[in-house]
């Protein structure tokens, strides 16, 4: 089960953030889901997409992770994984 929100910044946007039972939290963009916080804190991006999915990328991480579009970018380009808590990078 799920909780649905829609982003706080783009309510009217094809973006859905899910809240799952078990602590994650699923960005889906279209049908696509592009970005997860596990419940543990690490971030992980899926892919960039369309210039549409990256504003909701950058909305997302920026309401959910407090970091810039810019670094969930070079997060998915290095293939690398992003700890909200702690601020750790690690290898996907």
């Amino acid at each position: 089960m799920a909780t649905t929100i829609k982003l706080s910044s783009m309510p009217h946007a094809q973006a859905t953030v899910f809240k799952m039972d078990n602590g994650n939290i699923i960005l889906r963009s279209y049908r696509t889901d592009v970005a997860i916080i596990r419940c543990d804190g690490w971030l992980t991006i899926n892919g960039l997409y369309s210039a549409t999915t990256r504003r909701h990328i950058g909305a997302f991480v920026k309401e959910y992770a407090n970091i810039s579009y810019q670094l969930a970018k070079d997060l998915f380009e290095k293939g690398w994984s992003y700890n909200i808590y702690t601020g750790e990078v690690c290898e996907i």
